[in-house]
């Protein structure tokens, strides 16, 4: 599904969100289009930055290497940089099928509504349970890769190139390197070393891949669990409902089998990754970008500041409230305190050079008290944590503490090239799709058309504003024909002197005498993409073409 943050839309094809998963994984697309809402859960890091770290993980057993069906994981930890963290996407991505474009939250209670749900969805109704095609994932990957002036060869493989290569750029063991991708089949693998190794890992989430405890950015400052709980409640509060049946559906099973086969923990799994997908939304959200070299931009806005002119996501109501302002402050407290305790080196600060031992030696002293520093940001964040909190998010963006520039930092690593095009992924194509409503009356169908269903824009404002690109998405060509058929029917009758609601009630009346359209058609299949069964609209437009030739032919004879 495309979206990113500058693009309040959504289309049928993988996008932003399937990249970053993808290089930040080291998984191919064919992987990602596999994965269902069932695959998908958390795992606590304990040892992981100064105060443990959550991953979100998914199953992932199909790849040609895995003959034999073992399991096996993928997941990504919080980036360091919120503008490429898969978590942030992958929420944002939740969040504009859940809030903006009406899908309906499956119920977990129901195995048939949520287990074979995708993660990456078709347009057109049942598309959240059909996959997306090879090809069409293939061409639109091209086109985004050569937005992004990325030159590949196998777009679907690029992300699995990509993460190699600057793992072993970034010296991770080959033997690690080998666990994470899943080449080792032997034995001890495939029987007890199931976890993801962390070196690779924390390495692609933009960490140093040897000091698990030093892993640590300004966003995931501690923030109280009950103010974070309460605010992603605040932002889809079919989250807690749904938690809150599967908790009840627990205590009335006698034993784990019975939970097991109710699909309890798999929904379990679920709830706890969409919690932690949009804790990270709201995180990123509040945060400002990182440069190449892994420093905060202070010359950036926040993230939903800096997208919210065009995505529809950071319009809504959520990000003027006080619950989000407080968050956002404290966050901005500190991405501050960090810029201010960069340590400055000597040749930035006094002009003469240092030795090559001596500066061997301070970035061993640096590389030994990383830990120790990080786990006194965590004490300054949690001490400061009442204070921040009575700050508005105005007042601490109002003045920044002016830094030298900092000459002294380490060298870009080959991973540059990836944030920038990454970045400019986010910030590039202005997109406009919209995917038609599924409608069982005439009236809902006008709605659509001249106000808007389900909070979406109307139709035809999307005709005056975008032409013909708000359609351009496999099945939207067929899909607007019939709509613009019945819309140009309605018009006629207006035209001729009816009112609207007369001219509603004649073409109601006119598709009710049709034959209900079965479930099933003759030949066994029940394929019907973009349109509720039970209504033979396409049978009713086709009338209404025939109908008009029909017209000019007699106009024709006559003349």
């Amino acid at each position: 599904m495309l979206h990113h943050p500058e693009v309040g839309y959504l289309s049928s094809v993988p996008g932003v969100d399937d990249v970053l998963q993808a290089v930040a994984a080291n998984a191919k697309l064919q992987h990602l289009q596999l994965q269902r809402f069932s695959h998908l859960f958390t795992r606590d890091y304990p040892k992981v930055g100064p105060v443990g770290m959550k991953a979100a993980l998914t199953v992932s057993n199909s790849g040609k290497t895995n003959k034999n069906g073992h399991l096996v994981f993928n997941g990504v930890l919080p980036h360091r940089n919120p503008l490429l963290d898969t978590m942030f996407a992958m929420g944002h991505m939740l969040l504009l099928r859940f809030k903006l474009l009406a899908e309906k939250f499956p119920n977990m209670l129901q195995v048939d509504d949520f287990y074979h749900r995708r993660l990456i969805r078709l347009t057109g109704r049942g598309g959240e349970f059909k996959e997306v095609a090879y090809d069409s994932s293939y061409r639109h990957f091209k086109d985004l890769y050569r937005e992004c002036d990325v030159l590949c060869d196998k777009a679907l493989h690029q992300g699995r190139v990509t993460g190699q290569q600057e793992l072993d750029d970034d010296l991770v063991l080959i033997d690690q390197i080998k666990r994470f991708c899943n080449y080792l089949h032997d034995e001890q693998n495939e029987s007890y070393l199931l976890n993801i190794p962390l070196q690779p890992f924390l390495s692609r989430a933009g960490y140093d891949h040897e000091l698990k405890s030093a892993a640590y950015a300004a966003h995931l400052t501690p923030i109280d669990v009950n103010t974070m709980k309460e605010l992603i409640d605040l932002l889809l509060p079919q989250l807690a409902s749904e938690e809150q049946s599967v908790q009840q559906a627990f205590a009335g099973c006698e034993s784990a089998t019975e939970a097991k086969k109710k699909n309890l923990f798999c929904a379990q799994g679920f709830l706890r990754a969409c919690r932690l997908y949009f804790e990270m939304f709201v995180r990123c959200a509040a945060a400002r970008p990182r440069t190449a070299d892994g420093a905060i931009d202070q010359e950036s806005q926040p993230l939903y500041k800096l997208f919210r002119e065009r995505n529809r996501m950071f319009q809504i109501s959520f990000f003027h409230t006080a619950q989000f302002d407080q968050v956002a402050a404290r966050i901005r407290a500190a991405e501050e305190r960090e810029i201010r305790d960069v340590p400055l080196g000597d040749a930035a600060g006094s002009g003469l050079g240092v030795s090559p031992i001596a500066e061997r030696v301070d970035g061993r002293l640096l590389h030994r008290l990383a830990p120790i520093e990080a786990k006194l940001n965590v004490i300054l964040d949690t001490q400061l944590q009442p204070a921040g909190a009575n700050v508005s998010l105005a007042d601490s963006s109002a003045q920044l503490p002016a830094t030298p520039p900092q000459d002294n930092k380490k060298p870009a690593r080959s991973s540059a090239a990836k944030n920038a095009a990454m970045a400019r992924a986010r910030q590039g194509a202005d997109s406009c799709i919209y995917m038609f409503q599924p409608v069982t009356t005439v009236q809902q169908l006008w709605d659509e058309y001249t106000v808007g269903l389900a909070a979406g824009p109307a139709i035809q404002d999307l005709i005056r504003d975008h032409g013909k690109k708000w359609r351009c998405y496999d099945g939207g060509r067929q899909l607007w024909w019939w709509h613009k058929e019945i819309y140009n029917e309605i018009e006629r009758l207006v035209a001729e002197g009816n009112n609207e609601q007369e001219a509603l009630a004649n073409v109601q009346a006119r598709v009710d005498l049709l034959d209900p359209e079965p479930e099933v058609s003759p030949s066994g299949s029940t394929k019907k993409r973009g349109r509720p069964r039970g209504v033979r609209w396409m049978q009713f437009a086709n009338e209404l073409a025939n109908a008009k030739k029909r017209t000019k032919c007699v106009a024709k004879t006559e003349h």
